[in-house]
């Protein structure tokens, strides 16, 4: 039986099999999940006080800014020179500031593009009120739901708090921007309590397997692989995407290598 993943492990899955040309992280904090990332991806850090203790390749920026003021100012594109493959949303565990967060990279995103956000399922009713662990990011779920029912909404179960995963985007879609004052309105006041129990809740759930998670991404890689990229960390489990002919030179390489 395949084993569940926690959060970090759908995260580095998710960035192997889409190998993703750029990558956008908001709520870097120690750079634990930016990290996932695979060579050549170029990637986007946007943390006010980030306090990194990995090493990250040349290929990552980080911008010390709040999310709010960067994508005021700024697009992905400023930063990376092209929309973002990828983008994943930790940063305040509140409401209101994913929602922000999801329009905004939506709108620097493309339409075959995946946007992840952490803890939407709190594991208990303490866990998913604001300002405690996990906050209330729940909300973003019911929200996408009930007013952008064009987008493909999945709960990943991974510990410890859960993944959304959001494709189908439309980065020319206003309704996140145009109702806003409705949304805060209708969703708001809403507590975990009033969710939990019903049983379109979390919306679309999936377990945390890669055969129930890998149906739900885009069906080819963003970037093909190059020799260099086939190189992984003794243990990992994961399918490596070449092309015919660098399937052969890959051949003849390791054959060196192993002659050497």
């Amino acid at each position: 039986m395949e084993s569940a993943l926690n959060y970090y492990a759908v995260l580095r899955r998710i960035h192997e099999t889409l190998r993703p040309n750029t990558y956008v992280e908001v709520g870097v904090h120690y750079g634990r999940a930016i990290v996932l990332a695979e060579p050549g991806t170029r990637c986007l850090g946007i943390d006010p006080e980030p306090m990194i203790e990995k090493t990250l390749p040349e290929s990552t920026v980080i911008v010390e800014s709040t999310s709010d003021d960067f994508f005021d100012h700024q697009t992905v594109a400023d930063q990376l020179g092209q929309p973002a493959d990828m983008g994943f949303i930790d940063g305040r565990h509140l409401f209101e500031y994913a929602l922000r967060d999801f329009r905004a990279l939506e709108r620097d995103s493309t339409p075959g593009s995946v946007i992840l956000f952490h803890d939407c399922h709190p594991k208990n009713v303490e866990w998913g009120s604001r300002g405690v662990r996990s906050g209330d990011v729940w909300k973003l779920l019911l929200a996408l739901r009930e007013f952008r029912p064009d987008l493909t909404v999945s709960t990943i179960e991974a510990r410890p708090t859960g993944l959304g995963l959001v494709t189908g985007l439309d980065p020319t879609n206003r309704d996140l921007w145009d109702r806003y004052a409705e949304i805060m309105e209708r969703i708001m006041p809403l507590e975990y309590t009033d969710v939990t129990e019903l049983r379109d809740f979390p919306v679309n759930s999936v377990e945390p397997t890669w055969k129930n998670i890998r149906p739900l991404l885009p069906d080819a890689p963003y970037r093909a692989p190059g020799i260099t990229d086939v190189v992984r960390v003794k243990g990992r489990r994961t399918r490596v995407y070449l092309r015919s002919k660098s399937k052969t030179q890959y051949r003849r390489w390791k054959r060196r290598l192993t002659r050497a």
